[in-house]
């Protein structure tokens, strides 16, 4: 089918030729994305997806569109690289087995079910094998130990089971030993001590029991190991303060036991630890207190260290305002005491309920001053009140001018005799009796009237009460400021 075809003209190349007939029935199964170009219209050289080294197809980058991977794979015998990727289903076929030169293995991101076949052990070459994202269950083949030359070993994320069965004594270039999220069960073997190469060991998310093996202090090259998320118990072994290259240790939610020995003190490269999850961990020795922490997770306490009490922000009483009435100060700006209305010793103000009284002394001297022309002093000068020094703004100064009210005569009762014994002539003028009064006319105010005494802007009191008659109350002055302060009741 491929002989004598532009795919390969010379005749002389069985093995090309061969390889070229495998690679058309595995088209023919219909798996292979549309558009392949593999046809004997064009040389095998410039297939898609495949390489041609020596008159054998060595390599082979297979994307399964659906269905299952074909057993015919295992004929292309001189292949080095096989990657298998896309959405297969079903087993992996026990015929790749078959590729003894074969040194990379991947089989990725499939839907592959079934176990691991143990003829894969037979890859003598096989320095890489990548079993990754599928769901493959059953045990690990005791077959893999036999990988002299492997190197990497990756069966993550699938649902493989049993006991970790390698024979770690034929393993002795593995560098990186990834297992994790499986169902794995029993416990860590001692003997990964033999693999002085790995660099990389994960073990994280399976059913692992019993201690850490204090052995893995030995493994000098280790550069990260991951055991949490099993069921690990007993203490840290100090052993692991050994691994001087050691940059990652993920120890969590485990079932280890304090204290944390001090000997991890001694990884001065380490870049990541996690220790959380263990229920007796809850501190670190001073050794690692500047330990890093992983992404996410919060740092311990040192050992012996007073804990940083937390405190816990006191929420607003919000709700106090709203349901329990409080008064409310309503001094705004326009209102708050200023320098001109604090009274001083040379103002005449009354500070009384928030409220200045100059003008009520003014009327009270304006009463007292009534009460004298009242007692006798006609002639009084006009009075003038000054305004307070203080005020900022003048004040109109109000005059009085008081006029004494004329004394009123009794009429004349003419001449004439009258009567039997007197003789006419005139009458003698009679006494002036009552108080003198005086009209007050101010030029500039309303006349004020006098309120009782002992009240602002009344008449004083003297020794026997009031001095002069009681007047008829002063209008209350309206106040020029009103003064509120923050605790005065409305």
């Amino acid at each position: 089918m491929c002989a004598n075809t532009v795919a390969i003209p010379d005749p002389e190349s069985a093995t090309l030729i061969a390889d070229c007939q495998t690679l058309l029935k595995i088209k023919e199964k219909g798996i292979l994305p549309p558009g392949t170009n593999w046809s004997t219209s064009r040389p095998i050289s410039r297939w898609k997806r495949i390489r041609v080294s020596n008159s054998r197809v060595t390599l082979l980058n297979l994307y399964v569109v659906s269905g299952t991977i074909p057993a015919e794979i295992g004929k292309l015998t001189g292949l080095q690289t096989l990657h298998i990727k896309g959405r297969a289903t079903g087993h992996i076929p026990a015929t790749l087995g078959d590729l003894a030169h074969l040194e990379y293995l991947y089989i990725n991101g499939g839907q592959l079910t079934g176990s691991i076949p143990p003829e894969l052990g037979q890859l003598t070459k096989l320095v890489v094998l990548s079993l990754t994202h599928n769901h493959l269950t059953g045990t690990i083949p005791k077959e893999l130990g036999k990988l002299s030359n492997l190197q990497v070993l990756d069966l993550y994320y699938n649902k493989l089971t049993g006991i970790i069965p390698l024979e770690p004594g034929n393993l002795s270039s593995l560098r990186r030993l990834l297992l994790w999220n499986n169902a794995l069960t029993g416990s860590i073997p001692p003997e990964l001590v033999t693999l002085s190469n790995l660099t990389a060991l994960n073990l994280n998310n399976n059913k692992l029991t019993g201690p850490i093996p204090p052995e893995l202090g030995n493994m000098s090259n280790l550069g990260g190991l991951a055991l949490n998320n099993n069921q690990l118990t007993g203490r840290i072994p100090p052993a692991l303060g050994n691994l001087t290259n050691l940059r990652s240790l993920t120890l969590s939610n485990n079932q280890l036991i304090g204290p944390i020995p001090p000997e991890l003190g001694k990884l001065t490269n380490l870049q990541q630890l996690w220790l959380k999850g263990n229920q007796d961990i809850t501190c670190v020795p001073s050794t690692l207190h500047s330990y890093p922490e992983y992404p996410g997770e919060s740092r311990l306490p040192v050992c012996g260290s007073t804990p940083t009490p937390t405190i816990t922000p006191t929420p607003t009483p919000t709700s106090t305002f709203t349901s329990t009435p409080t008064p409310t100060p309503t001094a705004t700006p326009t209102l708050t005491p200023t320098p001109t209305l604090t009274p001083t010793p040379t103002d005449e103000h009354i500070f009384y309920a928030g409220q200045t009284a100059t003008a009520e002394v003014k009327q009270t001297r304006i009463a007292e001053e009534l009460e004298r022309i009242r007692a006798g002093n006609p002639t009084a000068t006009p009075l003038s009140i000054p305004a307070p020094t203080s005020t900022p703004t003048p004040t109109p100064t109000p005059t009085f001018t008081i006029t004494p009210s004329p004394t009123p005569r009794p009429p004349s009762t003419g001449g004439g005799g009258g009567g039997s014994g007197g003789g006419g002539g005139p009458a003698p003028a009679p006494t002036p009796t009552g108080t003198p009064t005086a009209t007050v006319t101010p030029t500039t105010t309303p006349t004020p009237t006098v309120t009782p005494c002992g009240e602002i802007g009344g008449n004083p009191c003297g020794p026997l009460g009031p001095v002069g008659p009681p007047q008829s109350p002063l209008p209350t002055p309206t106040p020029k400021h009103k003064l509120y302060f923050p605790f005065q009741d409305k």
